[in-house]
Formats: C-alpha cells, sequence, structure tokens
C-alpha cells in the first residue's frame, strides 16, 4: 500500500509547454509504381534502391531502401523523396518516420470470485465476465451472456482472427491447438514468426494477453477459457520496434481474403495532447480491407479505444478509434462503472468489461512463458473480448458485411448495466448512447440471436452526402467566445446518394488556436441529438489546431439527417489570451436512402441483467416474487408487449397478497431504491399523470387533518406511503434517479445494496435487540423482513416499529441524496412525504430525533458513509503496528511526503526518514500572498498528479505546510474519497456554513444543499478520485477568475461545491485537523493541529470572517 503526503507553500502552476518529440526518419520510401512487382524491381535497380517487400495487400504500393544512406535521421532527406516524385513511373513516394504507438494496458487490482465448475480450467472461476460468479445475488450481476451462445453450439468455428501486437507465443499450451500461421507474421523482423521476443520486464507479453482471451482453449486443464475458443487465432508482431505508416499498413492489410477480425489494442499516446491518426498507407489498408475483404464482405477492425482518461484525453483525438472502419470499443468495470482510465469521445460503439478500481477483479489471459495471468487490464483486455464475441456472431452468419456487424452491435449493445453511469441520452432515432460506452455493454446472446442467418435482412448499400457551404469564410474565435454555423441541409434528397437513415457522421475542420486543448466542439442533429465532438484536454498546449481533421460521431445513428445542424465551437478556459480561427469545415453524412429491415420498428430495451438485478439484497424469496425461467419470463413493459416479434408467454397469475403488505412493500421499495428499471421508473402514461398527482394532493390534505402521534409517522401512513411508490407514476428523473444518480456515480461501491441496508441495521443499537420480544408483545407479531440477513438462531425479525424506523432512515437518506436535483430548481412533491404529511423542516426535526437514538457521537454520515474518529476502528492488530511505528502517519505503510514550494534548498540537508519512507521536493514559482496561493492549489495539485505522482502511489492526502501530527494517524484515514469536517463549524446548524452564496460563482450552494462543512486543510483520496476534484475545481476557479468573480472562501469553496456534487466515501472528524480556536466540545483527541495560521476563519457569534 502506498500513500502520499502533499504539503503545499507558495506556488504557482506550472506552464505545462509543448513535449513534441522530435522525429526520426529511416531509410525507408514507400511508394506507388504501377505495373506491379516487375516495374518496381526495375525502378529500384535503376535508382540504386533496394526492393524491400509489398506493403501489405495494397496494389502497386512497394517499400524500397537506398542502398547508400543512414538506417535513422532526425531530418526527412527531401532530396532523396523529391527524385522518386520525379520519376513519371513513380505516382508517390513518402520517406517513412518512427511513429510512437502505445499498448492500451493500465493498472488495477484483482481478488477471487470461486463459483461451481463449468470447465476443467483452473481460473475458469475467476473469468466473472463470462458467467455470473456472484456468491450473493445482493451482488450485481456481470455477464457478457457468452455462455447461452457457447450452449448453442457457437464457439467460433471456422472464424480467423488476428492480434496485431508485440508477438504471440503461439507454443502456448492454451493457445497452441488454436494458432493459426496464415494469420500471422512479423514486421518488426520481417520474417513469418511472430513469437516475441523475450526480456526481464516481459514487456512483450500484450499480444499473448490479448489472443488468450479470445482463443484459449476449453477443457484442458490450463488457464482458462476463450469467448470464442474453437475459433483460429494469429499474430502480427508489430509494435516490438520501429512502428512506420509502412508497417502498419503491412499489418492492417495481412491476408484479407483468409483474416476475418483484425483486434488492435494500441494506438497513439493517450496523453492528453497528442492528436494522431493512420498515414496515407494505413488509411489506404483500412479501406482496401474494407472493400475487398473477407471476398468482399469487409474486413472488421476491432480497436481499443485508449487508456488516457487520468490524463484527461479524449478519444476524439485518435484517429484509429474515431474512423469509420472500426469498431471502438470502451471499458467497464467490476461494478458497472466507467473506470478511471476510460476515454470519452463520440465514436465508441459499444463497451465490454475490463480491469477498475484497485480492488476490482481484471481479466483472465494466458502469459508469456506458458503462465496464465489474472491482471490483464484497460481497453486492451476489452477489445479481444469484443473480437471474440464478433467471432460467434460470424460462426453464426458468415455473410454479415462490416456494416451489418455495426448494426448489430447498435442494436443490441445494452444499456441496462451501465445505467447507474450519467451522460446517458436517447437519440432521435430512440437508441440510448453515452460519451463513456457507445450503445453499451455488448451481449453476446442478443447479438447472435439477431444474426441468424434465417431472419437476418442485409442493410441497404451505403450512401454518402457531403454538405459543405462554399462561401464561408474563416471566422474568428477567442477565450470566452462561441463560434456557431447553422447548416441547413436535405441530405441530398432526390439523388442517388440520398441518406435518410444515418449511420456516422463526420464534421471535417481546419482550425487555427493558440491553446487546441481549449477548445470545445458540439454538434446539434436537426433531431435535437447534442454530441460533443472534441472536449477540453487540459495537457494539448499544442498551437497546431486541427488540420482536416474528421471529427467522427455515431450518437445520431439511425436519424433521418434532414434539416438545420448546429456546429458550436467554444472555449471556457478563461485563458484570455487564446485565440484562433476556423478556416473550413465539411459535414459528412454516412448511411442508407431507406431505413434498414431491424430499425423499422423501435428498439425496445429488454433488461437481460434486470432479471437477477431485479433481487439485488433479496434472496430466498420464492414465496414472495417468483424466479423468471424460461417458461416464465419477466413481465414486459408496455413497448415490449407491443413489438410482435418479442411476445413473453404469459405469466400465470400470482397469489394476491395483502393492499398494504409491509414487508412486501418494503422489498419493493428497496429494489425501487437499488434499481433504475424497476416498475417505478417506468414512463407514466401522459392521461394519468394529472389525475395521480391531484390525488396525492387531496391525500395530503387528509394526512394533514390527523392527529399523528408523537413520532409523527403512524404505521398505517407509512403503508400508505409505501403503496404510493409502488404506484407511483412521476418522471423518469424523481427522487429515486436522482438517489441513482448522487450515491451510484460519487463511488463505485462493490456491494453498493449491502452497504445502506447495513447502514440502516446499524442505526439499531443492541438494546433494541435485546429487548425484541418485549417490543413484540406491545407491537404486534414481528415479521421475517430481511429473510437474507441471517443469524445464527435465523432470520433476523423485525417488528413493525423497527420496519417504520427502517423506512423513514431509508427515505431520509434518499431525500438528503436529493439535494442537488433541489438546489436546480427542481423540487418534486415525491408521494411518500405527501403521504406522510411532512415538509422538510418536519424532516430535519426528525432526524433529530433519530439521531438521538444511537451513540452521542455520530459515526455515519446521512448517505452511508463512516465519519472516522480515531477511536471507533482500533484493534489489536492496529496498536501493534502504532507500537513499531516510528512517525505518526500511517505507520508500517509506504509513503512519499511531497513539498510543492519555491525555496526546494530550505530543505538541505534533507531530513531523515525511516525504512520505505521517503521525501521528494517539487519546486515551483514564487506567487507572493496566501490568498493567490489558495486559488493555484488545486491547479498544483492536479498537475502534480498528472505529471509525476500518479504514477507513484495508490492514495494522496493533501495538507497545509503548517501542520503538525501529534497523535497516531493511521489506516482509518484511506478511502476513495476522504474529506475532513471543519473544526470550527462543526456541530452548528446548516444555516451559519460560509458557504458561497453569490449566484454568479461556480461554488454557489443554494440554502436547502450541504451536510456539513468541510475543510481544505486535509482532503485526500484515491489518485483517480483526488485528479477528478482538483482538476475540476481548478477548471471552476478558472472560470470564475476570468469572469471576475471571487468566492468567499477561495479554494474551500470550491471544495465545498464539489464534495456537494460528489459525497465523500468517508469523512474525518475535526480531529484530523484541529485549530486551537475550535469550539468543538466533542473531539477527546487532536491528531492533525495547525501551528500557525495565515488565513481567514469563521466567529461563531458574529457569524463574520475574520484574520486570525
Amino acid at each position: 500500500m502506498c500513500c502520499v503526503v502533499s504539503l503545499l507553500c507558495s506556488a504557482l502552476p506550472r506552464s505545462l509547454g509543448s513535449l513534441l518529440t522530435d522525429r526520426q526518419y529511416l531509410n525507408e520510401w514507400a511508394v506507388e509504381i504501377p505495373g506491379g512487382m516487375s516495374a518496381a524491381e526495375a525502378i529500384a535497380r535503376e535508382l540504386d534502391y533496394k526492393l524491400v517487400r509489398q506493403i501489405g495487400a495494397l496494389k502497386d504500393h512497394f517499400l524500397f531502401k537506398h542502398r547508400n544512406h543512414p538506417s535513422r535521421m532526425k531530418r526527412s532527406a527531401n532530396h532523396i523523396t523529391r527524385r522518386l516524385s520525379e520519376d513519371d513511373r513513380v505516382l508517390w513516394a513518402e520517406q517513412q518516420y518512427e511513429k510512437t504507438r502505445s499498448k492500451r494496458a493500465s493498472l488495477g487490482g484483482c481478488r477471487d470470485c470461486p463459483v461451481d465448475k463449468l470447465f476443467d480450467d483452473p481460473m475458469w472461476n475467476q473469468q466473472w465476465y463470462l458467467q455470473d460468479t456472484r456468491t450473493s445475488s445482493s451482488l450485481p450481476k456481470l455477464d457478457l451472456h457468452v455462455i447461452p451462445v457457447w450452449q448453442k453450439g457457437i464457439t467460433g468455428k471456422g472464424v480467423v482472427i488476428t492480434v496485431l501486437d508485440d508477438g504471440l507465443e503461439w507454443n502456448h499450451t492454451d493457445i497452441y491447438s488454436n494458432y493459426d500461421a496464415a494469420a500471422s507474421y512479423d514486421f518488426n523482423d520481417n520474417d513469418p514468426d511472430p513469437f516475441p521476443r523475450y526480456d526481464s520486464t516481459n514487456e512483450n507479453k500484450h499480444g499473448t494477453r490479448c489472443a488468450g482471451e479470445i482463443a484459449m482453449q476449453a477443457d484442458n486443464n490450463k488457464c482458462g477459457v476463450g469467448v470464442a475458443y474453437n475459433s483460429k487465432v494469429g499474430g502480427i508482431r508489430m509494435l516490438d520496434g520501429i512502428v512506420t505508416d509502412a508497417i502498419e499498413a503491412s499489418s492492417i492489410g495481412f491476408n484479407p481474403d483468409h483474416v476475418d477480425i483484425y483486434s488492435a489494442s494500441w494506438g497513439p499516446n493517450d496523453d492528453g495532447k497528442t492528436v494522431e491518426g493512420p498515414g496515407r498507407l494505413a488509411q489506404k489498408a483500412f479501406e482496401y480491407g474494407i472493400q475487398k475483404g473477407r471476398g468482399g464482405k469487409g474486413s472488421i477492425f476491432v480497436w481499443a479505444s485508449g487508456n488516457g482518461g487520468r490524463q484527461g484525453d479524449n478519444c476524439d483525438c485518435d484517429g484509429y478509434t474515431d474512423s469509420l472502419y472500426t469498431i471502438s470499443i470502451s471499458s467497464a468495470s467490476q461494478q458497472g462503472l466507467s473506470p478511471w482510465y476510460a476515454e470519452k469521445c463520440s465514436s465508441t460503439l459499444a463497451t465490454a468489461y475490463s480491469s477498475g478500481d484497485y480492488t476490482d477483479q481484471r481479466i483472465t489471459s494466458a502469459d508469456l512463458h506458458n503462465e496464465c495471468t489474472q491482471t490483464h487490464t484497460g481497453t486492451s483486455a476489452s477489445a479481444p473480448l469484443a473480437a471474440g464475441i464478433f467471432a460467434l456472431a460470424l460462426e453464426q452468419n458468415p455473410d454479415l458485411t462490416w456494416r451489418d456487424l455495426q448494426h448489430i452491435v447498435v442494436w443490441t449493445s445494452e444499456f441496462d448495466p451501465l445505467a447507474n453511469n450519467p451522460g446517458w441520452k436517447r437519440n432521435g432515432a430512440g437508441l440510448m448512447v453515452n460519451s463513456r460506452f457507445g450503445f453499451g455493454l455488448l451481449n453476446a446472446k442478443a447479438l447472435v440471436d439477431l444474426a441468424d442467418p434465417a431472419t437476418w435482412k442485409h442493410v441497404p448499400e451505403k450512401t454518402q452526402c457531403i454538405v459543405r457551404d462554399d462561401s464561408f469564410q474563416p471566422r474568428e474565435l477567442k477565450a470566452a467566445g462561441e463560434i456557431t454555423i447553422e447548416i441547413p441541409t436535405k441530405a441530398c434528397a432526390g439523388q442517388e446518394n440520398a441518406v435518410r437513415s444515418l449511420e456516422h457522421v463526420q464534421v471535417e475542420a481546419s482550425i487555427e488556436y493558440t491553446r487546441r486543448g481549449d477548445l470545445h466542439i458540439t454538434l446539434t442533429s436537426p433531431s435535437g441529438t447534442s454530441t460533443v465532438l472534441l472536449a477540453e484536454r487540459e495537457r494539448d498546449t499544442s498551437s497546431n489546431g486541427f488540420r482536416n481533421w474528421d471529427f467522427m460521431s455515431v450518437h445520431t445513428w439511425g436519424e433521418d439527417p434532414a434539416g438545420t445542424w448546429t456546429l458550436k465551437i467554444t472555449d471556457t478556459s478563461g485563458r484570455m489570451q487564446n485565440q484562433g480561427r476556423i478556416l473550413n469545415w465539411k459535414l459528412i453524412l454516412h448511411g442508407t436512402s431507406e431505413k434498414p429491415d431491424h430499425m423499422k420498428k423501435a428498439r425496445v430495451y429488454v433488461p437481460y441483467n434486470a432479471v437477477q438485478n431485479d433481487r439485488r439484497g433479496v434472496e430466498h424469496m420464492d414465496d414472495m416474487l417468483e424466479e423468471p425461467t424460461q417458461a416464465n419470463p419477466p413481465p414486459k413493459t408496455k413497448a415490449a408487449q407491443a413489438a410482435p416479434s418479442s411476445k413473453p408467454q404469459k405469466m400465470p397469475k400470482r397469489p394476491s397478497n395483502p393492499p398494504y403488505s409491509p414487508s412486501q412493500a418494503l422489498l419493493r421499495l428497496l429494489q425501487t431504491a437499488f434499481n433504475r428499471q424497476s416498475p417505478v421508473l417506468q414512463q407514466p402514461p401522459a392521461t394519468s399523470r394529472a389525475s395521480i398527482w391531484r390525488k396525492q394532493q387531496q391525500q395530503q390534505q387528509q394526512d394533514r387533518n390527523l392527529s399523528p402521534p408523537a413520532t409523527r409517522l403512524p404505521p398505517q401512513k407509512l403503508y400508505q406511503a409505501l403503496d404510493l411508490i409502488n404506484k407511483y407514476s412521476g418522471p423518469e428523473d424523481s427522487i429515486y434517479s436522482d438517489y441513482s444518480d448522487g450515491f451510484y456515480s460519487t463511488k463505485p461501491y462493490r456491494h453498493r445494496d449491502d452497504r445502506l441496508l447495513q447502514a440502516l441495521f446499524d442505526m439499531i443499537d443492541d438494546n433494541s435487540n435485546n429487548t425484541k420480544k418485549e417490543k413484540e408483545g406491545q407491537a404486534g407479531q414481528s415479521m421475517a423482513l430481511f429473510p437474507f440477513c441471517k443469524t445464527p438462531t435465523g432470520p433476523v425479525r423485525v417488528t413493525r416499529i423497527q420496519l417504520v424506523l427502517y423506512c423513514f432512515l431509508l427515505s431520509l437518506i434518499i431525500y438528503f441524496l436529493h439535494g442537488r436535483k433541489a438546489a436546480a430548481g427542481v423540487k418534486p412533491s415525491h408521494p411518500i412525504f405527501n403521504a406522510m404529511g411532512l415538509d422538510r423542516g418536519s424532516v430535519i426535526t426528525d432526524m433529530m430525533v433519530v439521531k438521538a437514538a444511537v451513540p452521542q457521537t455520530p459515526v455515519e454520515t446521512p448517505w452511508g458513509a463512516p465519519l472516522v474518529w480515531g477511536d471507533t476502528r482500533n484493534s489489536a492488530w492496529r496498536r501493534a503496528k502504532l507500537a513499531q511505528a516510528e512517525t505518526h502517519f500511517l505507520p508500517g505503510q509506504m509513503v512519499t511526503y511531497y513539498i510543492l514550494t519555491d525555496r526546494p534548498h530550505s530543505l538541505d540537508p534533507p531530513v531523515k526518514l525511516g525504512p520505505e519512507r521517503q521525501l521528494k521536493v517539487l519546486p515551483i514559482a514564487e506567487l507572493p500572498g496566501w490568498e493567490r496561493l489558495a486559488y493555484r492549489r488545486m491547479a498544483l495539485v492536479s498537475d502534480a498528479i498528472r505529471d509525476e505522482i500518479g504514477s507513484e502511489v495508490e492514495y494522496i492526502f493533501c495538507a497545509d505546510i503548517d501542520q503538525e501530527f501529534v497523535a497516531p494517524v493511521g489506516e482509518e484515514i484511506l478511502g476513495d474519497l476522504v474529506a475532513t469536517l471543519h473544526p470550527e463549524l462543526y456541530g452548528m446548524p446548516r444555516n451559519a456554513f460560509p458557504y458561497e452564496i453569490e449566484e454568479d460563482s461556480s461554488a454557489c450552494v443554494d440554502e436547502d444543499e450541504g451536510d456539513y462543512y468541510y475543510t481544505s486543510e486535509l482532503y485526500g483520496g484515491s489518485v483517480s478520485e483526488m485528479y477528478r476534484m482538483s482538476r475540476a475545481c481548478s477548471m471552476l476557479i478558472f472560470q470564475d477568475q476570468a469572469n471576475g468573480v471571487v468566492a468567499r472562501g477561495l479554494e474551500e469553496s470550491y471544495l465545498n461545491r464539489y464534495l456537494i456534487d460528489h459525497r465523500p466515501t468517508s469523512v474525518l472528524s475535526p480531529e484530523y485537523s484541529w485549530w486551537d480556536s475550535a469550539l468543538a466540545a466533542d473531539v477527546p483527541v487532536q491528531r492533525l493541529v495547525s501551528l500557525g495560521r495565515q488565513c481567514e476563519s469563521y466567529d461563531k457569534q458574529t457569524r463574520e470572517e475574520r484574520r486570525c
């Protein structure tokens, strides 16, 4: 475990600058010579060249080497290129230069999830993404739905896949039987053997791991099972050496009549500042494969979308994933969330599973030296899984064209398993799409079923319509400015190339700008679908702009393109020196002149995973809820029932239940809270909405006329509320939808449902359990409400009074998580509060009553995160560690102290540290005044994480330099996103918190938002979460500075705003950031104490800011 404390002194953000590497030109020329090999040989001899080979499958394209030229030079040999180009027999010539290509792997964590074996392969049980490996139905179901396809006998037979990478250990026990030499070549050494080069670091393991995911042999007692375990796999060794345009083209176009699928998990650097795509030759290889590959049906190119998420990269700047011809695949973690490394872009088509946070499992595969691995990661691991699934589809229907397959992927990918992520939108054709995931998670069964040759009809011929304005004049863009271009089009209606149903959309543009990474480009279709073609990239400081760059989007797939499109280019960075202009543009519409057959009916989203996920947190419920089976499928939505092609069998009638069964009602309530696809969230019939709300208002008035007891929660009113929730027909952005956004998106909890349930049970102290029988006698017979929560003597039994308390606490948690939407002016009158007759004031009052029932010192936040006090997690193990510790901070752990200072030599001689501890000084420029420092600190932290710290540690904690550790600070502080309660404001009422209240400020907090006020003197978390937070806050600060807005609490105001929108996963008590002036009386220990402050604090009596 590794951790860091970032100690900040006077600071100034560094200039990022441009770190472009000089090109290395090679003694290689790509030439185009009509007449074939004999003509090329004759010209080579005449001009003193050596003919190396034909370039891939490209006709009349050859690679020459000059006999008297150095192998590498920093300057191009233009005179040689000119001599070739001026020869009338040569159509084109270009000197080759070295390209930087990165394998798209990353780091993560893994742990075992054993299940009953279906194969004898020892790691089959760890392949969680191919099967349901859950040990409890309270966990989310993770499944690419491959097993049902295997059960049909479809395993990839007859399909050939080649992996373009760093080589393939083809004699590996788990690969050898499926190895195809005809799909393999070594372009680094120019020989037919792709065997990887061994070294001490196993650097060239990448290609073998990718190939193993696809074609590991099944039932051979070795490693795991490939997705298409009877397919043939080859390897192209092309990344272990100098990569040129010619090598890429040769690899992409290798043996296209034999190879069906090309899988590539690499691309230009994912560094957040590179803009690069295929060269002329590689582009021609793509085009040749699409037109001629697979006997004219088109080669299938599968590409990993990129791992530059931590660097703020955007895969729209990667011309390989941004290509029409590739299927760009992103990643989802074991939590069903977008991993920290994933990039967002409008060209991603679909998603497969891969690694996530360090606690998540990774991907199993073959490894070098005939070994196995469970640690394959990144989008590198997602793309081969997709390639294997596509192999299953091609076995089912070998006649699928490259466009058929793309349509099938769009039409069958699942939105449901990834629904808890932000960014989903429904386009004008009714398709759900997201910049993080494309059209969703791949579903092998649905994909193979739709590809059935008995029912699938090929999509119509592709048409292309180009829209341009020949009278367009360059338009200027400055910081805080915007260029809006309206593009009316009839989409070539009445012509042979008319487009009526869209596939890909491209905007080809040339833009000059002083800082390319500050540009933001959106395209809005006539149907209203808004797509981000380019997002800001903080690290991209280049002034090169874009030259005829194709920005591609699939987000308008299926829409009618006729109408007015809107292209917007903006810069909101706040860098007032920025300026530039758009020189030219054209809109390119790709699609068909008529709707494909499968799109003539609306897409029906069937929640394949919901069969299990609707029951997360609920086990052994056969007496209440029937388990769906093939003979007894789950009920479908009205839209699904209307589709004649997918009618389910009628479900048998269930026994009737009491109208207000508390156990069943609460179970439904929990399911609603945990599952966004529950019936509660379905769109209500338009005719019933008004009457429902009228009834709710009438019910609210009736309830207020009653005289509730002191608890305000009589059981009959709770049952009433639960029943209304089950019948709720409000909009989709209801309280539960917002609950999912606020809770799930804040922290990727591995067992998010168990966590919330446990939070409810923890609120009941031991005394309530000891006196349960007495309460049962008073309140009536108890209910086995949670049969999945067992004790040694049987299920936990809950009385009706306890039921009231559970439900009330759940409603409070949901309510306070709902504060973000309320702050935006959305204050729905949800039926649960109407039925209880409660307003916000009474809810807060009741919450205080509930808190009084637990110990005086709270140990949990309203949203279920731990509120850490130093003595709440003590153990003999920790005390033993503390006894051995030589410092107070994280004794026994590896710690690096980073000090950001403008006086680096003030620490000479270096401070002596214990073993496994080190000190690094990061010099920064001087910036006088603590106020200026407070505004720059977040940017400094963000830059430090991106440039150096992020690759060295797992956790980062930031503390002021004027603080001192005076008591042990141990592992209890570790968490994904950790905040510390402000010592002077702890225990004060919400209206005393000095949140920013000016509406012009990006840090503004509305009066009904916020639970705590956090200090900026100590905060931290995982590398990924800290980078997200520091970067987001610094961007808001720069934006406000450009507008002349100053927040009252400077950096601290933006920190609190962010932590309201992204709730901390762990909150530290004031003892972790103590002031002598603090007034909190119930803080027993001071652990981190401020020695001398140069900042503003807050006077509790006068509620005014003061100097201290």
